[in-house]
């Protein structure tokens, strides 16, 4: 695999790590997709991130989260990984639903599932991993005859 197509970086679980984290997705998607679904990307892998900051670690500062990337013909990987303890967010219905008016935060699940397809598994050595996949849209024409 060349290095256009896969680029892999680390991260402290930190906030201040999410403006990093958010012009490396962008730079590794940049050319590739629309300026639409470059915004809907990055939000979505922006909210999967800081809800492993924010709820994962909390307050453990140490904790590292790795950020695969993969471009593929037709799609991006995003992999993030981390040692926080387990939590499934598919598992958690409510926080897949919109969140009510004047609701703080709730907007994050709900967010990467609507942009990408989302899936969860145990890392081998203990964390969490959480897989999101964009796929290019086939654009359909609406011209007829």
């Amino acid at each position: 695999m060349s290095s256009d197509s896969f680029r892999s970086i680390t991260l402290a679980s930190s906030l201040s790590e999410l403006s990093r984290a958010r012009a490396e997705i962008l730079s590794f998607i940049e050319g590739h997709v629309s300026e639409m679904d470059a915004s809907h990307i990055v939000l979505s892998v922006d909210e999967a991130l800081s809800n492993i900051i924010r709820h994962g670690y909390g307050e453990k500062s140490d904790g590292l989260v790795v950020l695969d990337m993969h471009l593929y013909d037709s799609s991006f990987e995003f992999t993030l990984s981390d040692t926080a303890p387990l939590y499934n967010p598919l598992e958690n219905a409510a926080a897949q639903n919109e969140p009510v008016d004047g609701a703080n935060g709730g907007f994050g699940i709900g967010v990467y599932l609507r942009f990408m397809d989302v899936r969860y598994e145990m890392n081998e050595y203990g964390g969490n991993r959480l897989i999101l996949k964009w796929e290019k849209k086939n654009e359909v024409s609406t011209e007829s005859d």
